[in-house]
Formats: C-alpha cells, sequence, structure tokens
C-alpha cells in the first residue's frame, strides 16, 4: 500500500514538474522574442511603462505644487513691498485719507476710501 502511495505521489510531481517546465521554456521564449508586438504584450514591459508614467505624473503634480507655492508667495511679497510703499507715501503726505483693507482670501488690497483694488 505505501508502495502503492508513493508511485502516486512520484508520477503527480513528474507531471508538475513537466508542466512547469514546459511553462517556464515558454514564458522564456516569449520575454526572449524581438518582435515589437510581443514586447506589448509582455506583462512586465508594460509594467514598466507604467511605472515610468506613474513618475512623470507624480513629477508633474510636485513641480505643479512647488510653482504654484512660488507663486503665492512671490505675490504677497509684492503685495507687502506695494503695501509699505503706500504707507510710506502716506506717511510722507502724498496720499491723503487713505486707509489700506487686505482681503486675504484673495490677497489683494482695497483703498476704502474708493473701493477700487490695488
Amino acid at each position: 500500500m505505501i508502495n502503492l502511495c508513493l508511485v502516486v505521489i512520484a508520477t503527480q510531481f513528474s507531471e508538475t514538474k513537466r508542466r512547469e517546465t514546459a511553462k517556464m521554456k515558454a514564458e522564456r521564449a516569449r520575454f526572449r522574442s524581438s518582435s515589437t508586438l510581443s514586447s506589448f504584450t509582455n506583462s512586465e514591459t508594460t509594467n514598466c511603462y507604467r511605472e515610468i508614467i506613474k513618475l512623470i505624473a507624480h513629477l508633474i503634480r510636485k513641480a505643479v505644487k512647488r510653482g504654484r507655492k512660488t507663486y503665492k508667495a512671490a505675490r504677497m511679497k509684492h503685495l507687502k513691498n506695494k503695501e509699505k510703499k503706500l504707507i510710506e507715501q502716506k506717511e510722507h503726505g502724498e496720499l491723503e485719507n487713505y486707509n489700506v483693507m487686505k482681503n486675504v482670501s484673495t490677497l489683494s488690497m482695497v483703498n476704502v476710501n474708493d473701493g477700487k483694488y490695488i
């Protein structure tokens, strides 16, 4: 009885080994193919292209975020300098009745007296 079990196990093992070997040979042949058509069906190659596209998308998102941050900082610096100049002009008497109201949400300044954006 034990011999019969061992024979069955050995037969199943050899069948599995034969199938796996055939599958590996077919896969190697597909990877070694120089055809451009087969390279597009190759899952590893398409995964590589997907990863490259993901990396490019990530870098673009990062650059846009950095650009927005730089623009916002430059705009705030510009508005601070503009406000500083206007306050200096008011102190020197060049501007009369000038009050600055800052709009935080739009990062702009409004002259309270005439309501115009600066």
